[in-house]
């Protein structure tokens, strides 16, 4: 191609306006992948709160609660929170003719308050029965509880430490306070310290 040629002078003329078209083009994709990614990640934030919202819309007045033994409709119910164990055992069809009715009104309160997660356990004849496996404590009138408190509760007693605290929990539930020493769980010297600062 000659260089005075109208060819060449074509070529001349539309040769920078070929390199603005193609940084036009490549700008735009820039432009059109940002704004993609930018909707893709608006997409999994809006599915993140979502999935939260799902998760947060279990009714916070509600708890969880499993009764067993000598009850007549013995399983697991859903109560509202600042229910006590009356209302449990209302829902659960009263007692059974089999319950051990002394038992019941020695070692269990029925106007304590239920906690989420709490396992009440109703004694038939010949056994004793106790409010355990609770994912909260509960104010036990004696001292602390053997079924019922946390680690950090027993931990304040002397001469329990983190690792007997935990032992006691794990060796739950406890029927006397003696079987504390017949599980293995504390030692009789360590008992004789605390046993009066203890209840079921």
């Amino acid at each position: 191609m000659e260089e005075g040629s109208p060819s060449f002078q074509l070529t001349q003329i539309l040769k920078p306006q070929f390199f603005i078209g193609i940084l036009a083009i490549l700008g735009l994709l820039s432009i059109g992948i940002g704004l993609y990614q930018a909707g893709a990640g608006k997409e999994d934030e809006e599915e993140i709160v979502i999935e939260k919202q799902e998760k947060s819309e279990i009714p916070s007045d509600e708890i969880v609660i499993d009764i067993s033994g000598a009850v007549k409709k013995p399983g697991v119910y859903t109560l509202h929170k600042g229910d006590r164990i009356a209302d449990a055992l209302e829902i659960a069809g009263g007692m059974s003719e089999e319950v051990n009715t002394e038992a019941v009104s020695r070692n269990i309160n029925l106007a304590t308050v239920l906690v989420d997660g709490i396992k009440i356990y109703i004694p038939f004849e010949g056994e004793e029965g106790s409010v355990l496996g609770s994912s909260g404590s509960q104010d036990t009138p004696g001292g602390v509880s053997l079924n019922n408190s946390t680690s950090s509760e027993l931990e304040s007693l002397p001469g329990i430490g983190e690792v007997t605290a935990e032992k006691i929990i794990s060796l739950r539930p406890y029927q006397s306070l003696e079987d504390v020493v017949s599980k293995g769980a504390l030692r009789q010297s360590v008992f004789e310290k605390v046993k009066n600062q203890l209840s079921l």
